[in-house]
């Protein structure tokens, strides 16, 4: 596993995104073919994969192009044109949501794993603390 993330690590982004906009090409086309609603959560794999290697930007690019291969895999499915705009919206903007989110938690891990998190939460702490009493200074309550 770790031989595959550095590889991925290795890569150009334009083949990333390439790699991502295939994978919700090859996941429309299957939506496609089924019809089946519960393969919207597969959409979610390649969002992860962007908001993963390119940050927010793109896991909005990826969440946008999957909504749009969702609309088209349901062209044929509904009778009334209005229902499949309300589901296409509401499937790409969960797709978006749930983009960002991990885009935001991904961020917040690596700050914790570079230490600029705990180095700033250290500073607070370190400003609340009169100046005269120091956190771990022995024999001092």
């Amino acid at each position: 596993m770790k031989k595959l993330l550095n590889l991925v690590k290795t890569l150009p982004a334009w083949s990333l995104v390439l790699i991502e906009i295939s994978l919700v090409a090859t996941i429309g086309y299957a939506d496609y073919l089924t019809g089946d609603y519960s393969i919207l959560i597969f959409y979610a794999i390649p969002v992860a994969l962007a908001s993963w290697s390119h940050g927010g930007l793109g896991a909005i690019i990826v969440s946008v192009t999957a909504g749009c291969a969702r609309y088209i895999s349901e062209y044929g499915s509904y009778s009334y044109r209005d229902v499949r705009y309300l589901n296409s919206i509401i499937d790409m903007l969960f797709l978006l949501i749930l983009g960002l989110a991990m885009s935001a938690i991904i961020r917040l891990i690596n700050e914790e794993n570079n230490g600029k998190r705990g180095m700033i939460a250290a500073e607070k702490v370190d400003k609340r603390v009169p100046h005269q009493v120091k956190v771990g200074t022995p024999g001092r309550w």
